[in-house]
């Protein structure tokens, strides 16, 4: 297996929510009737920003040291960015906060990817 680098980690999270529908809150993932399911279950099609980032880590099994390495750093400059913007939240929080939107997910994961070099 490849070993996934922060920005392409990055670039995994996004592509595993593409859209707004495929974007949740208050949840770590959904299936697709809805209904609240493990960010590992195969079912899960709609995550939060915090399930995309348990997801991809799953996927990829953070099998090598370098692996867990690009998860640590990509939450790290997440958080980074997040408290950019409000200072006291949490991944989880900011996502679940019901003025953050879809696209301000995206802004905060273009930003993070950004910062990491990519």
């Amino acid at each position: 297996m490849t070993v996934i680098t922060p920005v392409d980690f990055v670039s995994a999270v996004q592509a595993l929510i593409p859209t707004s529908g495929a974007w949740v809150q208050g949840y770590d993932a959904k299936d697709v009737s809805g209904k609240s399911v493990s960010f590992e279950t195969p079912t899960a099609t709609r995550f939060s920003l915090y399930g995309a980032l348990k997801r991809i880590n799953f996927t990829h099994h953070a099998d090598s040291a370098k692996e867990r390495h690009s998860f640590v750093l990509v939450v790290k400059q997440i958080n980074i960015e997040i408290k950019k913007i409000h200072s006291k939240a949490s991944i989880k929080n900011y996502n679940d906060r019901p003025s953050t939107t879809y696209a301000n997910v995206m802004t905060i994961l273009s930003n993070t990817k950004t910062s990491l070099g990519g």
